[in-house]
This record gives C-alpha cells, sequence and structure tokens, in this order.
C-alpha cells in the first residue's frame, strides 16, 4: 500500500465514529480494557498502575464488603498491593473477563460500560473461600486521553454475584437503577 492510501485509511479510522467514538480511539480503548487485565490477572503492579492517569481513581468494594475509593496512583497501589503481593498464597489462577463492552463519549472523554466476570482458583488462600471461585458484576470506566494514549481516570466496579459472600446465582429481582443495571457516570 503506497503512503498515500495508508495516510487515507487512518484518515479514515480518526475520523469515522461509531456511536460517537473514533474507531481507532475505539480500537486503542478497547486494548488498553485488554491491558488491564492482563495486568491486573499476572499482578504486574507497574502495568497495572501505568493504565491509570496520574490523578485517576479507582472505586472498588473492600473484601468487608464497604465502598473504597482511592485517588492517584499512589492510593491505588496502596489499596491493591497487598493482593498482589499476596498472589502466591490466595490465588492460583485469575482471570478478567469483559463482555459486551459499550463505548459512548461523554465530552473529550469515553465511557466504557461492561459486564465482568472474574475466575479464581483459591487453593492456598487462608481465608474465605478455599477452592474456585466465579465473581460477576459491571465494570465501569472513564477512560481519558493522555500524553501516553488512553488512561483511566475513574474505575467503579460493581459486583453482584460473588460465591464468596455465597451469593452463587445472579440477583433475580434488579429494578433499574440498582446494583449491575446503572452507570455511575450518566
Amino acid at each position: 500500500m503506497r503512503t498515500a492510501e495508508r495516510e487515507a485509511k487512518m484518515r479514515e479510522l480518526e475520523t469515522t465514529r461509531i456511536n460517537g467514538v473514533a474507531i481507532i480511539d475505539r480500537l486503542q480503548i478497547l486494548d488498553e480494557v485488554n491491558r488491564y487485565a492482563w495486568a491486573w490477572d499476572s499482578g504486574d503492579i507497574e502495568e497495572y498502575l501505568d493504565c491509570y492517569a496520574e490523578d485517576g481513581a479507582l472505586e472498588h468494594p473492600t473484601k468487608d464488603g464497604k465502598p473504597g475509593y482511592h485517588t492517584g496512583r499512589d492510593a491505588v497501589r496502596a489499596a491493591i498491593l497487598a493482593n498482589m503481593e499476596a498472589r502466591p498464597t490466595n490465588a492460583y489462577g485469575l482471570q478478567h473477563h469483559f463482555g459486551s463492552p459499550r463505548l459512548e463519549p461523554d465530552g473529550d472523554d469515553v465511557i466504557v460500560n461492561a459486564y465482568c466476570a472474574v475466575l479464581r482458583h483459591e487453593f492456598h488462600r487462608t481465608y474465605w473461600p478455599s477452592g474456585p471461585s466465579f465473581r460477576i458484576g459491571t465494570w465501569h470506566c472513564r477512560y481519558t486521553r493522555t500524553a501516553a494514549g488512553w488512561r483511566i481516570k475513574v474505575l467503579s466496579v460493581k459486583m453482584w454475584t460473588d460465591t464468596a459472600f455465597n451469593s452463587g446465582i445472579a440477583i433475580q429481582d434488579r429494578k433499574p437503577g440498582m446494583v449491575g443495571t446503572g452507570t455511575p457516570f450518566g
């Protein structure tokens, strides 16, 4: 392909939009979602933190069910480092799977809403549960463009079933706005 043809194709990717998000941005953001999963699941703390903007925030329920909100890479590191360091004794295998991601523009940012399934194999865990567990919920992320590329501005995780809490079936009666149905950004 000649240079002029390549440049024309790139302009097309930069200007053609699907649901208001340029194709090139959509591809880059979805790649960042996958990078996030691989970094978290492999326990690569530096790669995980690089998924966030410098002032990015993580909202994720704590083990005791309380909300956890951590702003800035240092706070996010403090919130999750113990989990990653304990991987050899609490999670033999860990996989995040994101399904049906929906990308929507919000000003200069892009919101990603997706379903999330987390598979864990926890034979060595010293607290609940011991053995395999399966968690599902929703994953809501505001991506912002930085000098380094698209990064997480705010990530909000909403777990709505969790075999660790003996609620291993989907919540049957979810009305609009209940856990797993809404988005924290809209």
